[in-house]
């Protein structure tokens, strides 16, 4: 937007508003071609218009995609072409966002759902991040994280075959299962908080709350960062989808496989967690986490292990259940996913390896 001012072309957000105005006025001359003009000079006008505080576009906010909207256009009777645009009527101006979200539909546009996609995030440096897992990562090497899955992603996933499937990548944090799974020839939706999204914490009445939601909101960006910068190095073709894993968009659409890769043990109410998904997917849950008992005594007992203690506000804020597997099972099977296989492999973490189970549950 720099380059666009130093040309000389920051005057032209309004010349655009304008020339928008004479098509509505005009529409009816051109009725078949008037929202395609809007749509048009409402683009070259956001182009040209630096920010835009109310709708998040150009603001360097991760949510820039969230904001659009998209209008499909209704084929003429013989012609089973369907054009789709993004709506650029993101306006500082309610009434006039409305007037020509009005004038649109109108001339037979009709509205379609609201993207849940967020547009990529360029980053410069491994310093801007934070990496839950350590990773290999062209043109920035080893980046050491608090999890090593290398070379074990495979068994961590019980040796799912991803090959064609649309896979739901829940709490992706740094991406390492993404764009593995991405690269066993998968369509991939990465999701995960951001910063426009608090934490689910441990509301400790002893503690200062409202600092640890921000100070989780900026680790939150360090970890989205650390992701945008894989992506890219990665050449990944994965799409991210910020939010609350309690409320995930149904506009994702449809996919075949859901995966929770260590994420239940860190949220208040894991089933909504997997209610959630389980609406959109098809096909398979697959859950990787950790057991509150060893391998044997998992075999029998199903009840969670509570991880916080009241009487140590200083410890545990950011993790709530240890879920055994039988009680997972039970959760996937109330939600449809009946058939289970249950695997145990181990995983580094930090300087120790650490016990973890693979659920692969089916419809």
């Amino acid at each position: 937007m720099c380059l666009l001012n130093g040309l000389g072309l920051d005057g032209l957000h309004s010349d655009f508003r304008t020339i928008t105005n004479s098509v509505i006025l005009a529409r009816g001359h051109f009725e078949p071609l008037f929202g395609f003009l809007v749509l048009l000079c409402r683009g070259l006008d956001l182009l040209v218009q630096p920010w835009n505080q109310t709708a998040g576009i150009w603001s360097g906010s991760s949510r820039a995609v969230d904001a659009s909207w998209c209008y499909r256009a209704n084929p003429a009777p013989g012609n089973n072409v369907s054009r789709q645009f993004a709506d650029p009527l993101l306006t500082s101006s309610l009434n006039d966002r409305n007037l020509v979200v009005n004038m649109i539909e109108e001339a037979g546009f009709e509205r379609t759902a609201q993207s849940p996609y967020s547009a990529p995030r360029p980053i410069a440096s491994a310093d801007e991040c934070y990496f839950y897992h350590t990773m290999d990562v062209p043109g920035h090497g080893t980046i050491q994280g608090e999890w090593d899955l290398r070379g074990s992603v495979d068994k961590y996933l019980g040796n799912f075959d991803f090959k064609g499937k649309r896979v739901l990548d829940v709490g992706a944090a740094s991406g390492i299962l993404s764009f593995h799974i991405e690269k066993q020839g998968a369509e991939v939706v990465s999701f995960d908080l951001s910063e426009n999204f608090d934490w689910d914490i441990v509301p400790f009445a002893e503690n200062d709350n409202d600092a640890t939601r921000s100070e989780r909101r900026s680790h939150l960006r360090k970890i989205n960062n650390g992701y945008w910068l894989c992506h890219k190095a990665f050449g990944s073709n994965a799409r991210m989808v910020n939010g609350v894993v309690y409320d995930i968009p149904q506009t994702i659409g449809p996919v075949d496989v859901a995966v929770f890769g260590s994420i239940l043990l860190h949220l208040r109410d894991p089933f909504l967690a997997l209610e959630n998904a389980a609406r959109l997917t098809k096909e398979a849950i697959i859950v990787s986490d950790l057991s509150p008992y060893g391998r044997l005594g998992s075999k029998y007992k199903k009840s969670p292990r509570f991880m916080p203690k009241s009487a140590d506000p200083g410890g545990i804020n950011d993790g709530w259940f240890r879920l055994p597997p039988l009680l997972v099972q039970e959760y996937l099977g109330i939600l449809g996913f009946k058939q289970s296989t249950l695997t145990w492999n181990s995983f580094k973490y930090g300087e120790r390896t650490r016990l973890i189970y693979t659920i692969i549950a089916q419809r």
